[in-house]
């Protein structure tokens, strides 16, 4: 990076880390008032701690971008008009949150899908963390990456970076197009606009159980060429044995019951080439 692209890294990454933070401090408050407080076991990480942890793991990301690792992401500039929209959306639906959070309700999308003809799996049908829809609407799909920065506290993109590094490593002596890349539970397809940007070449394929998500994931992705899109879950995939030379997955596992993650994981060992 050069002196003009290491202040811009700077100046945005504190800039994330004060918005989303702001953000997560009054949805706290807005959970305090409802007088549910959550129950959690065992110590936990101080404040401190945390803050340290985070800029420990934005100093990394800006390494790695300083040495050419990856480059400086593709929307370090945010539209100032899009991040209003999206807080927006964000203050709108956490009364629902949090509504659902003191009555322990999270069977909403179960009951309004039962009569649809489409399967899910039973554990999907559900409001993951007492988010509106779960993972099965347009709306969901536009909250979950705001909902996530403000969960770590603007610090969720670098840690979805952290996974191009190894990336480069298997390919640097490889030619891209013959290395297909399968994201599991790919979601918005945030993710892969990192892995496209860097390795625009590269084969990439988004599967995920949820159609407005990978709608939007289409939308994240349409700047980029060979990228295709897969719905169905990840411990059933509709691909032939060793079909990907990579596979990578972000944020899926803990949303999944113990017997799946073995299933998923089979899977996932099956469609990647041996080696």
């Amino acid at each position: 990076m050069n002196r003009l692209e290491r202040l811009t890294y700077d100046v945005t990454q504190s800039a994330r880390v004060a918005w989303f933070r702001g953000h997560y401090q009054l949805a706290r408050r807005q959970i305090e008032r409802t007088g549910q407080p959550v129950a959690v076991e065992g110590p936990l990480p101080s404040r401190e701690d945390l803050t340290r942890d985070l800029f420990e793991l934005f100093r990394r990301d800006r390494t790695n971008i300083d040495s050419g690792r990856y480059a400086l992401p593709h929307d370090v500039m945010v539209n100032p008009l899009d991040a209003l929209q999206a807080s927006r959306r964000f203050f709108a639906d956490i009364g629902e949150v949090n509504r659902r959070r003191a009555e322990g309700s999270h069977q909403e999308v179960l009951r309004a899908r039962q009569r649809e003809e489409k399967p899910y799996p039973r554990y999907y049908l559900q409001n993951f963390h007492f988010q509106t829809d779960g993972w099965l609407s347009e709306e969901s799909a536009a909250l979950y990456d705001f909902q996530v920065e403000v969960l770590f506290s603007g610090g969720a993109d670098a840690m979805r970076r952290q996974a191009l590094p190894p990336i480069a490593d298997f390919l640097a002596s490889r030619r891209l197009p013959d290395q297909p890349l399968l994201d599991v539970a790919a979601g918005t397809g945030r993710f892969l606009t990192f892995v496209k940007q860097n390795f625009p070449r590269l084969p990439v394929t988004a599967l995920d159980l949820s159609a407005p998500y990978l709608a939007k994931a289409r939308d994240n992705l349409r700047p980029w060429s060979w990228t295709s899109f897969v719905e169905a879950p990840a411990e059933a995939m509709p691909f032939e044995d060793a079909s990907f030379a990579l596979v990578t997955s972000i944020y899926l596992f803990h949303e999944l019951p113990r017997k799946v993650r073995r299933q998923a994981v089979a899977e996932m060992a099956r469609v990647l080439r041996p080696g």
